[in-house]
């Protein structure tokens, strides 16, 4: 992980709120597995917008994704790869039969230069490499070079309504390599949706590159 000295004051501060919210004691994580998650769906696809498969609200849930998020866990990654990726692939197979949706990209929600950098690692990639591992190029193709961010905004939990959100995140991002998207379909992956407003957004940088269908997915909402 790089740093320099002006992110260590920022860096922990970070970490002192995250040893409040997540102790690092937590051992109750280091034991769960993916099957310790089944009980846990709660399935949401309101008008078709996204698919989900958790609760943020859901105590194990929440903890996990901030121990991903922030500790680095890559281990949840591939739980959470684990959990996901039967439930997708049923949901591709019926894309497929009534909708075309064929050779998908499976492009994650890139995080911004600076804050890869700082937090040296993107979480939503790190659970898309396991559903690609998972998956090896059957259903759908990686594609962590297809989106960038370009514009480092503010966290989308430390704002309020559904218009805050659309502003923070508007022209937040960018077609990294348009050629590869254009006339694909493709999955993209979140790992936390609320609004939709950042689903909302990279959706419409992705089909101005010429996307054809975009289905958008998330761990938790």
């Amino acid at each position: 992980m790089l740093y320099n000295e002006n992110m260590l004051p920022l860096r922990s501060f970070y970490d002192h709120i995250l040893n409040l919210l997540l102790p690092e004691s937590g051992s109750h994580l280091l034991k769960i597995t993916a099957a310790d998650l089944l009980p846990h769906f709660s399935r949401k696809v309101p008008d078709g917008e996204y698919f989900s498969l958790f609760d943020y609200r859901d105590p194990l849930i929440r903890d996990l994704l901030l121990a991903l998020k922030f500790r680095g866990k890559r281990r949840i990654a591939k739980i959470f790869a684990e959990v996901l990726y039967d439930p997708l692939i049923e949901e591709l197979a019926d894309r497929k039969l009534f909708s075309s949706f064929e050779k998908p990209l499976l492009v994650p929600v890139p995080l911004s230069h600076s804050r890869e950098r700082q937090r040296g690692y993107n979480q939503v990639e790190l659970i898309a490499v396991e559903l690609a591992a998972l998956d090896g190029n059957r259903s759908f193709q990686l594609a962590t070079d297809a989106l960038q961010k370009i514009k480092d905004t503010p966290p989308q939990t430390s704002l309020q309504g559904k218009a805050a959100r659309e502003e923070n995140i508007r022209g937040a991002f960018a077609t990294a390599n348009a050629p590869r998207i254009s006339e694909r379909n493709v999955i993209l992956l979140d790992d936390i949706t609320t609004t939709g407003a950042t689903l909302r957004e990279a959706s419409a940088v992705l089909r101005a590159a010429g996307a054809k269908q975009i289905f958008c997915v998330a761990i938790a909402h």
